[in-house]
């Protein structure tokens, strides 16, 4: 039995139960967790190694044998800029320490107002300075999104051709991070 067996009798996606089953869904490929210290260290500790965000995307790209070439669309988490500019280089959309760069220059290819959500797949729902962080669901959105952006649901935001999407969050002072990859069914 394929995924679409749980949306219908004959396994077909059925209108009747929602939109979303109706598109067939996504799934899940690989997930990635890390953790590291509950609160800061004292200033002059703060190193690369207590960053948790990049061991949890190894881990989500590893179990779905994929690597950031092979995302279509990115849901990062950006409570802060910090946060964004560390899950940019942490997911391998830019190398470390040229997370800051890769920001400006996407913001300068979306500055004249001509921006597209094909040419820039990230945070297409506006990220948390579109709807702000209530407690405990901000993370929830980026996986919304990537479910709208797959199932070709996502309206003017939509993305071409989206087949996968990492979806990012993170905790406490990045203290744990989650990483999720999601992809249009194929049966």
């Amino acid at each position: 039995l394929g995924h679409d067996a749980l949306s219908s009798e004959n396994g077909i996606p059925s209108a009747a139960l929602g939109p979303f089953a109706a598109t067939g869904g996504a799934v899940v490929l690989g997930g990635g967790e890390a953790s590291g210290a509950l609160y800061p260290p004292e200033p002059s500790a703060i190193t690369e190694s207590i960053f948790s965000c990049e061991e949890a995307a190894r881990a989500a790209y590893s179990e779905a044998q994929l690597t950031p070439s092979d995302i279509d669309w990115w849901g990062l988490y950006d409570c802060f800029p910090i946060c964004f500019v560390r899950a940019v280089e942490a997911v391998g959309l830019a190398p470390r320490s040229r997370g800051g760069a890769w920001v400006e220059t996407m913001h300068g290819m979306s500055a004249d107002g001509t921006y597209r959500p094909s040419a820039l797949p990230v945070n297409t729902h506006g990220g948390l300075l579109a709807f702000g962080a209530p407690w405990e669901v901000p993370a929830m959105y980026n996986i919304i999104e990537a479910c709208e952006q797959i199932t070709g649901t996502a309206a003017q935001r939509q993305v071409e051709g989206v087949r996968r999407a990492l979806v990012y969050g993170n905790g406490g002072i990045f203290s744990h991070s989650a990483v999720a990859i999601l992809a249009k069914p194929v049966d």
